[in-house]
């Protein structure tokens, strides 16, 4: 039976699922947040919204510095997180490292099937966070724009300005 790392690594993604639900939400919320932090800073609209409304400049200063603080408090937990859930998912794989150790693998068989595992579930979860970043940077710049009673304000947002 010639298995190959990737089916494999999907196989163990199925079959650790729970595992792999934290770590996957959690790098959505961290990415969703830098990404809706980024795309704020760099928004035109944003910064025309500023402008309109000169005489809360100050206020908005201060917010702004308000949210990146709790935006990296947040983040610093979120790798936190991420980090025990890693480990505890390589407590979970003890046994399948001996399983593998025992049928002549090295470890270096068991880490490539590991971090393959990692870069699937990882790559998904970073594509889904900049995306629903993206969307609630827009949906936020849209409600500034209604409650405040402001112009139709063009609004572009991008995910490689991120």
């Amino acid at each position: 039976m010639n298995i190959t790392y990737l089916q494999y690594a999907l196989r163990n993604i199925r079959r650790y699922q729970r595992l792999y639900y934290g770590y996957a939400l959690t790098i959505i919320v961290a990415m969703t947040i830098a990404t809706s932090y980024w795309n704020l800073v760099v928004s035109e609209s944003f910064q025309n919204i500023a402008k309109v409304l000169s005489q809360l400049n100050q206020v908005i200063e201060f917010t702004m510095i308000f949210v990146f603080i709790a935006e990296v408090i947040i983040l610093f937990f979120s790798i936190l997180f991420i980090y025990s859930t890693t480990y505890t998912m390589l407590e979970h794989r003890k046994n399948d490292l001996r399983i593998m150790r025992t049928l002549g693998s090295g470890f270096s068989h068991f880490l490539k099937y590991f971090m393959i595992e990692i870069l699937i579930v990882g790559g998904l979860a970073i594509m889904g966070g900049i995306t629903l970043g993206v969307v609630l940077t827009k949906l936020m710049l849209l409600s500034i724009e209604k409650v405040m009673f402001l112009p139709r304000l063009t609004i572009e947002l991008s995910v490689l300005s991120f």
